[in-house]
């Protein structure tokens, strides 16, 4: 997803929301979906950074993105309100 071109976060890229069924996790798929979607950011939309989203709890998530080239910037937060509790990510 990219953000609005007038908006404040214009060349910014967001990758995230890959799901992999239990049975399929471990197989590189996520990271394959993840990688192939920052490539096509870049070449299709000229995007000038990228973003994912992972709570700080979800280990394989985070090493995911971490795969993919993105880092953890101790600079940067999101917060996410929820009035259903749910969680975007594990």
């Amino acid at each position: 997803m990219r953000y609005h071109e007038e908006s404040r976060l214009a060349g910014v890229y967001y990758v995230g929301s890959v799901s992999v069924g239990t049975g399929d996790r471990g197989k590189g798929l996520g990271t394959l979906v993840t990688a192939l979607s920052i490539r096509d950011g870049i070449d299709v939309f000229a995007c000038k950074r990228v973003i994912g989203i992972a709570q700080p709890s979800n280990a394989p998530s985070r090493a995911m993105l971490e795969k993919c080239g993105l880092f953890v910037d101790p600079d940067r937060a999101t917060i996410i309100l929820s009035t259903s509790g749910a969680f975007q990510t594990r």
